[in-house]
């Protein structure tokens, strides 16, 4: 898969907002783009481990690398991330996820 996965045109867009509350949200996407595969994977099966040119579809679900990020990012130890960016008033909640709704990638 060497296609973009976001055509140059829709980086040409723009959106202007007015704020209505002190409500402070900043959402980040990182889109991962997934190998082709023709391996069917049984419920139960795990796949090979991801090799080093990218994840397939089933490799992604199954080692959810996603949920990997999310323990990292919302840990709120003394020492964390989220810890250092609230006790600066960057932010009140910090949120992980994903959404693999394609079957070429998913977003992060």
């Amino acid at each position: 898969w060497n296609d973009p996965l976001f055509l140059p045109a829709a980086f040409d867009k723009g959106v202007e907002v007015v704020p209505i509350s002190d409500a402070l949200s900043l959402q980040v996407g990182f889109p991962i783009s997934f190998r082709q595969s023709s391996h069917v994977v049984a419920e139960q099966e795990a796949p090979a481990a991801p090799p080093a040119d990218g994840m397939t579809l089933a490799s992604w679900r199954w080692y959810n690398p996603s949920s990997h990020v999310g323990a990292v990012l919302g840990h709120e130890g003394a020492q964390s991330l989220t810890a250092l960016l609230r006790e600066r008033g960057w932010i009140t909640a910090l949120e992980t996820g994903s959404a693999d709704n394609t079957s070429t990638f998913a977003m992060m």
